[in-house]
């Protein structure tokens, strides 16, 4: 018997490429590295006093590796604003780089960017009703520079300008995307983020005052989904007070999240504390995984990062134990039977046949109470199980330990790593049991390729459910992101690291 709870029109919510508002604010920024860039290195322009060549190159290069991550994760095509940005800055990166390209050579790539870019933008065949325009109207109107299009004439039909003049247009293209797309969709985004920021501080005093939050979910359900999940998750695990947008790294001496309670005289660290806290919050996180699927995973995955950053920080005082010890309260709880059974109401029929959904909690017996703490594995949250401990191997402390131990147990004979494997790694000869490795070969990082292999070669060998399914898929991405990968990996999947 499922959870009668539905889920809001996915027509409502654009799928967009970019894993969240963070994401694409600093691929903005480092994409606008290649103005200044090329303003000194090429064109002889002035520039700060602090200006470093070296450190604006790499940032940019940083940002056409996320547009080709988005490529990939794209169904259909980028926005061609993204596009063109991508292959402008493309042009600069290797015109600018210790490359031995000929200026024929760079020419013909900023050539080709600049005519593609122009003709996408003054597409006659993409206008809608009405008679056609000439391609000059059409940039008149979106306040092309017209000298533009008469270079993307002269591209397309007579010889090719000189590489001087190709920079300058390529600069000033990237200009007019910057302030029509680049600026306008950060712009819109920070509203967002502002908005979704409002929201989760609404929702707090409210649960705070133990006023209906109903009206504030079904806002927030609503509202962007990438912005949502990405404030939402800031909130509630580093920054309770929506003060920055950006989200802090996990030391007791930052601001804490609203899942960790502040004040120590009134909050105790016991049951009855974790009972206050979880009564004010389950509400938010069981509609936020309405909205997104992957959440609880997200969540799950940030919490176990909080405590082992405060674990391997080496602090060793009481706000330090407290951000510890809720931390590992709510991932027993997210991972628990009682959770689970807010989307599958028929995990909460006990071995007598009685739903404890239907029944009062503070009237749980205490076999009750043992048997909804329980760890277990769903279909409908889908924690990385498996790729959090291949990520928790080694690392952080004592609590750490107790969340292996967990885990483990929830796994039992499922428990299956996705490590990297290296070559050499077993054996007691030098070399290990694989033979003839070249030199440095034992370091080389597996590929995205090799790990999906490893992932069918164990799902046909062991014929594991769907649930497994699911759970190998995501330990598989989740572990990759907790180990230090090749750039071609990189390209491949979205990085969440602990």
């Amino acid at each position: 018997m499922s959870s009668s709870k539905s889920k809001p029109n996915p027509q409502s919510q654009t799928i967009t490429p970019w894993r969240d508002h963070l994401e694409f604010t600093s691929c903005a920024a480092a994409l606008r590295s290649a103005v200044p860039l090329l303003n000194a290195t090429k064109l002889g322009a002035p520039t700060p006093p602090d200006f470093d060549a070296t450190l604006a190159y790499n940032t940019l290069a940083c940002g056409i590796r996320t547009t080709s991550i988005w490529r990939r994760r794209s169904p259909s095509r980028l926005p061609h604003s993204i596009e063109t940005t991508s292959k402008l800055c493309d042009a600069i990166l290797l015109d600018t780089s210790n490359s031995n390209l000929s200026a024929p050579s760079l020419s013909s790539m900023y050539g080709l960017a600049l005519m593609r870019g122009v003709n996408g933008l003054t597409d006659v065949s993409n206008q809608k009703g009405g008679s056609a325009s000439s391609v000059s109207s059409i940039a008149q109107s979106l306040n092309l520079p017209s000298w533009l299009v008469d270079l993307r004439h002269d591209i397309s039909h007579n010889d090719l300008p000189t590489l001087p003049c190709l920079r300058v247009a390529s600069l000033q293209f990237l200009e007019f995307l910057f302030e029509r797309f680049w600026d306008v969709k950060t712009s819109q985004i920070s509203a967002a983020v502002t908005g979704v920021n409002s929201l989760l501080s609404q929702y707090k005093s409210a649960s705070k005052r133990n006023e209906s939050t109903r009206e504030i979910c079904k806002s927030l359900a609503t509202s962007p989904r990438s912005v949502v999940t990405s404030c939402s998750i800031n909130f509630l695990v580093y920054d309770g007070d929506c003060s920055s947008n950006t989200p802090n790294t996990a030391t007791s001496q930052y601001k804490r999240g609203a899942l960790i309670p502040g004040n120590p005289s009134t909050i105790l660290c016991d049951e009855k504390g974790f009972e206050y806290i979880l009564k004010r919050y389950k509400q938010i996180i069981i509609e936020l995984q309405l909205t997104e699927d992957d959440f609880p995973s997200l969540l799950v995955v940030e919490i176990v990062g909080l405590m082992v950053s405060i674990e391997e920080s080496g602090e060793k005082d009481s706000s330090a134990d407290r951000v510890a010890w809720f931390a590992l309260k709510w991932l027993e709880y997210l991972s628990s039977r009682e959770y689970a059974s807010s989307f599958d109401s028929g995990l909460a029929v006990s071995s007598k046949g009685v739903n404890l959904r239907e029944k009062a909690q503070s009237k749980w017996k205490l076999g009750e109470k043992q048997f909804m703490g329980e760890g277990i594995r769903s279909r409908s949250i889908g924690i990385p199980f498996n790729g959090i401990l291949d990520g928790l191997e080694g690392r952080g402390g004592a609590g750490s330990r107790k969340i292996e131990q967990r885990f483990q147990g929830i796994l039992g004979a499922g428990r299956r790593s996705f490590k990297r494997r290296r070559v050499g790694w077993e054996g007691g000869g030098e070399g290990g049991e694989v033979g003839g490795a070249e030199e440095g070969e034992d370091d080389r990082e597996i590929t995205l390729e090799e790990m999906e292999a490893m992932m069918c070669e164990q799902q046909q060998q062991q014929q594991q459910s769907s649930v497994d399914e699911k759970e190998a898929k995501s330990a598989v991405f989740e572990s990759i992101g907790w180990e230090i990968i090749s750039e071609e990996d990189y390209e491949e999947i979205s990085v969440r690291t602990f």
